[in-house]
């Protein structure tokens, strides 16, 4: 897989960029990419070519027939001019093409005038070190002692600054590839966002390739249902996104359903048009996205996969479901992403459930002081799933069972700091999840048969007879001790950081189990 990283000292962000490109006048391109030819491509240039104009921007590739003559080709001048973004892809002999760093000269020219332009580098399999010093020892040293033989000195001056210039900028920098192109999915961040509204050209070409799979004009029946609905989505990037996908492989009358609903919401309100997807997902469907919306993003999905199976919600099916409906991504490293108004649409519709009571929610989202005084004063209703309490630096709270046994439906509990204390036996009958980090006493009688994750980290001393729960997956246990899982027993010891362990295997069904930091072990 390529390794790519995302490198320069530019603290802008994605938006800032987009905004400073959106401050020039519309042209025929967004992006201008510049590669020398041999180099990439038919490989990361072609590849990264078609990811763009498949996400419905408008690119620039220079071809090789233009690079004729001496001076940059017309065609070219003006296509770099009108490009909001100039993506440079450096290659080791990038510097030994002269028509590429005419083409990169003038892109610096464009980013001195102070107009908005961007240039976003690409430094492929090449050290940056090598670009801001391409005189010096380096990739690119003979390339320019070749130049100074045959170009004037001045030109040679021109070509040098920009590189300069270009190899202190933001960027990208790819070290690694066997052939996998995941990494242009890096790119996405880009161009998800757009200052202000797309052209309508632009908005057609990225709602066909969502609804149709294609860049080009649907069939003609379908055609004009197509530019209605860009139209109702008012330019904006991610509504056209997610509503050609929601459209993908659907019948005309379920898309003249979805236009009339799109039409009574109206194209200003984001959250009114991104619903309209969330009312198609099924019952399991909408508890997985309201989960992750509310709670897990950011979060390795592999846990939260194990509490919606055991909670029959069937996350695989659901979460591809939400993929495909362009309401949820997983990154490199299998973590939940969300854009933010998606994010923010699933908060509000469970701010919804109980606009007045907070604690009468299925996910209350409240800071922590909030929390811990609904807790105290019961305004935290049964109705609540899942549930985060931060007693972190307030050793002396204490979260009482007489707090949650009235939490029935709770399949998500995590508790950070503070003491556990009471008679949990009756409590949290619904238990999945339960996550315990740096609480100083834990409740020894907790029955938990529905559990399926146990998360432990750096807690106080555990009691022999901890009873646990023959559906259990995961534990995981960092720093302090080591536990020890029989089918319906756990029994575990802390004396300092020696730990005694002992496991029955004969009916485990146990699948992970996470250690770190545990200096010895005897069983």
């Amino acid at each position: 897989m390529s390794t790519i990283t995302q490198r320069g000292s530019s603290s802008k962000s994605k938006e800032e960029l987009w905004l400073q490109a959106g401050t020039l006048p519309k042209g025929e391109y967004d992006i201008f990419l510049s590669f020398r030819d041999p180099d990439v491509r038919q490989t990361f240039a072609d590849c990264l070519y078609s990811w763009l104009v498949r996400s419905g921007i408008r690119t620039f590739r220079d071809e090789e027939e233009l690079h004729k003559g001496e001076m940059i080709a017309p065609s070219l001048a003006k296509a770099i001019t009108e490009s909001k973004i100039h993506i440079p892809i450096l290659t080791k002999d990038y510097a030994s093409s002269k028509w590429c760093l005419q083409e990169l000269a003038k892109m610096v020219e464009c980013w001195r005038l102070g107009k908005g332009y961007v240039i976003l580098p690409i430094f492929y399999f090449l050290d940056p070190r090598d670009v801001r010093h391409p005189l010096q020892n380096g990739a690119y040293r003979e390339a320019f002692e070749q130049h100074n033989l045959k170009h004037d000195p001045e030109t040679v001056r021109r070509w040098e600054e920009a590189l300069q210039e270009v190899g202190k900028m933001k960027g990208w920098h790819v070290t690694r590839s066997d052939g996998d192109l995941r990494v242009l999915e890096l790119f996405e961040e880009y161009s998800m966002y757009e200052p202000g509204e797309m052209s309508y050209d632009h908005s057609l070409q990225l709602f066909n390739r969502h609804a149709f799979g294609i860049d080009h004009e649907p069939a003609e029946e379908q055609a004009p249902l197509s530019k209605e609905f860009v139209k109702l989505a008012a330019g904006l990037p991610l509504a056209i996104k997610v509503i050609g996908s929601l459209l993908y492989r659907r019948d005309e009358v379920f898309w003249k359903a979805k236009l009339i609903e799109l039409e009574a919401v109206g194209p200003t309100k984001v959250h009114g048009v991104l619903k309209i997807s969330y009312n198609e997902l099924t019952r399991h469907e909408k508890q997985i996205f309201l989960d992750i919306a509310c709670y897990f993003v950011g979060e390795d999905k592999e846990l939260p996969i194990y509490m919606w199976g055991g909670c029959k919600f069937h996350p695989e099916t659901g979460i591809s479901t939400l993929i495909l409906r362009a309401l949820l991504k997983v990154d490199e490293k299998n973590r939940f992403c969300m854009h933010d108004h998606i994010r923010d649409l699933g908060r509000a519709i469970v701010n919804e459930e109980d606009v007045e009571r907070p604690g009468n929610r299925s996910r209350p989202i409240l800071c922590r002081e909030d929390v811990l005084t609904m807790l105290k004063n019961g305004e935290i209703t049964d109705r609540a799933e899942i549930l985060r309490i931060d007693m972190t630096g307030k050793d002396h709270y204490e979260l009482t069972n007489k707090e949650v046994e009235k939490l029935s439906r709770l399949r998500y509990l995590e508790v950070r700091g503070g003491r556990l204390v009471g008679d949990f036996s009756g409590s949290l009958p619904n238990m999945r999840w339960l996550r315990l980090h740096m609480c100083r006493s834990v409740p020894t009688n907790l029955n938990l048969k529905e559990l399926i994750i146990l998360d432990l980290y750096n807690c106080g001393s555990l009691a022999d007879d901890w009873r646990v729960w023959g559906k259990i997956k995961v534990i995981g246990r960092t720093i302090s001790f080591f536990l020890l899982l029989v089918l319906s027993f756990i029994s575990l010891k802390q004396i300092c950081n020696h730990i005694m362990y002992h496991m029955t295997t004969k009916r485990l069904s146990l699948k992970h189990f996470i250690l770190s930091n545990c200096s010895w072990l005897t069983g």
